[in-house]
This record gives structure tokens, sequence and C-alpha cells, in this order.
């Protein structure tokens, strides 16, 4: 399990172009926890999961403007090659 998992986490993280640019850490992130969700509440620990899945819904909901302020103020402005060719 802990094995798919990761391989699934790790296919979400996206390096860009610039080596100091990832992305897709919540998501990954995330993506662990509702796996061990599905672990407790196969375990019939349906109160630790559903207070875990509570408390990581208030953290991406809370998190997300100051996560796209940091990727607004971080972003590179689009290279010219690129462009053309992913519009022909």
């Amino acid at each position: 399990m802990v094995i798919r998992v990761g391989f699934l986490g790790a296919t979400d993280i996206l390096k860009q172009d610039l080596p100091d640019r990832v992305r897709g850490l919540s998501t990954t992130a995330t993506i662990w926890v509702v796996a061990i969700l599905g672990l407790l509440i196969g375990a019939r620990e349906v109160t630790t999961g559903l207070t875990l899945a509570g408390f990581v819904l208030v953290l991406n909901v809370a998190w997300r403007p100051r996560a796209s302020r940091i990727a607004a103020r971080t972003a590179t402005p689009p290279d010219p090659k690129t462009e053309r060719v992913l519009e022909g």
C-alpha cells in the first residue's frame, strides 16, 4: 500500500524547467492523507478518520489563498520558444 501511494504521489510532483521550482506538493500530501483515511476507516477508526479529514479540509481551504499569492510572486514569464511550440 505504502509503495503504491508513494508512486502515485511521486507522479503528481512535477518539476518545472527551472531546477528550484517544484509543483504539486500539497496535492501529493493530500493523496497520502486520503490513503491514511482509507486505512483508518478500514480499521474501524471512523472518528479518527473523520477528524483527520476535517482537519485536512480546513488546512487546504485556509492555505489556498496564501499559496496563490506565493505562486503569483514567484511566477516567471512564459518562454516564447515554448509558447510557439504549444501553439503550432
